[in-house]
């Protein structure tokens, strides 16, 4: 994977986030002025914590894999602290790379760390997968407002103990960039941004679609996902030269072989007894 870097770092397009960033009260995110009424009357679900999810945030939340998505999240609300930063789009170069099980890892632990309104968007209008992984049935999705004109509410469904909000795709019989270059697709993006502090959109990859660009459109920032011993070096690099550079957050490696892994257990342990001994 070195090598992927090493190009990335030639063409400028590697953005590092700065950690020394003050930490922020998480209620200074919350628009305390958007109408959230229509909120209170969505469909309830309790997100899967089976092992083949792999949503770590819920079934695993002391591991290692958790602690580097928090890690991420706390990333996210520091940059969010200096610029605009509210819908992130969460992408990769191709199929694979697991780009679906970390923007919903991420939503669920913006929800968890930060309690702010948080709404995880299906993106994928052609092979939509979050909702399976989530665990949840909707009745209504995307697909549905498209033919039906439904109101927001008939749409989203809400995690039963989370302040999170989950926007299905649904199956479409339209042409997806029909749908995705629509005004009436801006029009609902900008309603929902006025009632969520967090936005997060699982689309599809960047190769050989250009569904993804599209949806950029509507983002603040871009996170590109890589899988170790996966990704190939010339998509990556067609992705990260489609992307404005302002809006390009910087890369996720995924399913990676961490030495430190094997030691993560044994401290947590010894950090959680260490609390309980001076509590």
């Amino acid at each position: 994977m070195s090598r992927i870097f090493e190009a990335l770092k030639k063409t400028g397009a590697v953005n590092l986030v700065d950690e020394s960033a003050a930490s922020q009260n998480a209620a200074e995110f919350i628009d305390q002025t958007a109408d959230t009424s229509a909120l209170v009357t969505c469909a309830t679900f309790a997100v899967a914590s089976t092992p083949q999810a792999r949503l770590v945030a819920i079934s695993d939340e002391h591991g290692l894999a958790s602690e580097k998505i928090r890690v991420l999240g706390t990333k996210l609300r520091h940059m969010a602290a200096r610029r605009q930063l509210k819908t992130v789009l969460v992408t990769s170069s191709m199929k694979g790379e697991g780009k679906s099980v970390i923007a919903a890892n991420l939503a669920i632990t913006l929800a968890k760390s930060a309690r702010v309104r948080v709404l995880l968007i299906d993106g994928d209008f052609r092979q939509p997968t979050l909702a399976s992984k989530l665990g949840c049935t909707p009745q209504k999705a995307l697909a549905d407002w498209w033919r039906e004109s439904l109101p927001v509410q008939q749409l989203l469904q809400k995690e039963k103990d989370l302040p999170l909000w989950f926007l299905p795709a649904g199956r479409f019989e339209n042409q997806p960039l029909e749908v995705l270059q629509s005004p009436k697709l801006a029009e609902l993006m900008k309603q929902l941004t006025e009632m969520f502090d967090w936005i997060v959109i699982d689309s599809p990859p960047m190769v050989p679609l250009a569904d993804s660009r599209v949806w950029a459109n509507f983002a603040d920032g871009v996170m590109v996902v890589v899988r170790e011993k996966y990704t190939q070096l010339d998509p990556l690099n067609r992705t990260v030269e489609t992307l404005e550079p302002k809006k390009f957050l910087g890369i996720v490696m995924n399913d990676t072989n961490v030495s430190e892994s094997k030691y993560y257990p044994a401290y947590y342990q010894y950090a959680l007894n260490k609390e309980e001994t001076q509590a």
